[in-house]
């Protein structure tokens, strides 16, 4: 029994992305943006792998970390040469993150420069989405964690509309595959001390039952 449930949650496991099992679409890269309330600053962090495989080189440049809502436009990591390509996939022009159509440059960042432009008449050569990754970059590789840090604001200030913004197209070396981009905005982390006080909240109800066992 034990083992026929095993295998039900690596089968399960193994169904990267969404639909069922008969239609399950699989994510072949996969990079994520958090962009959360830390105290009196706005924490963006941001991880993950990016296929450039189906893009075409644009320019490389350099600047530092910053957020345009209205063009679904954010940024993070040190300011650095970074490579910047444009994907010929169409996504909804409608993805977006606020209104406000102004750049906010953070106050400091941290690691690699990774960044995207969403709405495709505010990117560069208003005709495509555009990634940007540190220069050199070689497709598909693990990118390292990068931050950016907007001190003494909020989400609201920023004009950050809280959600969970996708963006899929197909992966460049197997169309049956696909590739994501994520930025969320204002979803709820735990604090450590309430993770703190959750772990001891079940190993009580652990004890308790034992207890009540004996």
């Amino acid at each position: 029994m034990m083992r026929t449930k095993l295998l039900g949650l690596l089968a399960a496991g193994m169904l990267l992305g969404t639909g069922t099992a008969a239609n399950a679409t699989f994510i072949a890269s996969y990079y994520e943006i958090d962009v959360v309330q830390v105290g009196s600053n706005v924490v963006a962090t941001g991880s993950g792998t990016i296929d450039t495989n189906a893009m075409d080189y644009s320019k490389t440049s350099s600047q530092p970390a910053f957020i345009v809502p209205a063009a679904a436009v954010i940024g993070v990591g040190t300011t650095a040469p970074y490579d910047v390509y444009a994907s010929s996939t169409v996504f909804p022009s409608s993805t977006f993150f606020g209104t406000y159509d102004n750049a906010e440059v953070s106050d400091s960042g941290t690691g690699p420069f990774v960044g995207f432009c969403g709405v495709v008449v505010e990117c560069v050569d208003n005709v495509h989405v555009q990634f940007v990754v540190p220069k050199g970059y070689i497709s598909g590789d693990t990118l390292s964690t990068s931050t950016a840090t907007w001190d003494s604001t909020t989400l609201s200030a920023l004009d950050l509309t809280p959600g969970i913004y996708t963006w899929t197209w197909p992966n460049g070396a197997d169309e049956s595959l696909t590739d994501q981009f994520v930025v969320k905005i204002g979803q709820t982390v735990p604090e450590p001390t309430s993770i703190a006080l959750l772990g001891l909240g079940l190993a009580g109800l652990g004890i308790s039952r034992r207890k009540s066992r004996q």
